[in-house]
């Protein structure tokens, strides 16, 4: 069974009235512990009565969830999203050997592990939930829904080619 941990939750499911630290996750794919960020939404004005719509970001290849994520995630937050920002397995953070090793078939894996723990986080509307990403692995993982329970939307962002999230309206 796969698990979700958070190291520390917010009190309430609502937003938080101003950025915090994220909340550290850690979840499982392939039996291998992943780490992520769980950056609370500081808006409403994405929410439903479901809940608040998330995002999940992978930096892919060699990247690590403390390389440039953050702004971004930040960023998102503050428009109204739940963000779950990840390392992959044997990079950063998460568990793993062989270290700082690129292996397409293991990171589509993780971040469909990723997607599943962010559905599960509180507050996170499933059916409104996005897979977002921002490296080529999750192009791959996003051509086709993972084992959620729901049917999310799909895109995929890369930062570096804009500089800045997409806007609210997309």
């Amino acid at each position: 069974m796969d698990t979700l941990d958070l190291e520390h939750e917010a009190a309430t499911s609502a937003p938080a009235a101003a950025p915090a630290a994220p909340a550290t996750v850690r979840f499982t794919s392939a039996g291998v512990r992943c780490s992520a960020w769980f950056f609370e939404a500081t808006s409403d004005a994405l929410a439903t009565g479901a809940g608040r719509p998330a995002v999940v970001m992978g930096h892919g290849l060699a990247g690590t969830k403390d390389s440039g994520l953050e702004p971004f995630a930040r960023a998102f937050a503050a428009a109204g999203l739940d963000v779950l920002a990840f390392d992959y397995r044997g990079f950063g953070e998460s568990d793993g050997t062989p270290r700082q090793r690129v292996r397409l078939v293991d990171q589509v894996a993780d971040f469909h592990a990723a997607v599943d723990a962010a559905a599960r986080l509180p507050g996170v509307d499933r059916a409104g939930s996005r897979c977002g990403a921002s490296r080529w692995p999750a192009v791959t993982c996003c051509g086709w829904p993972p084992s959620a329970r729901t049917s999310p939307q799909w895109w995929v962002w890369y930062p570096w080619w804009t500089g800045s999230p997409p806007p609210a309206s997309r």
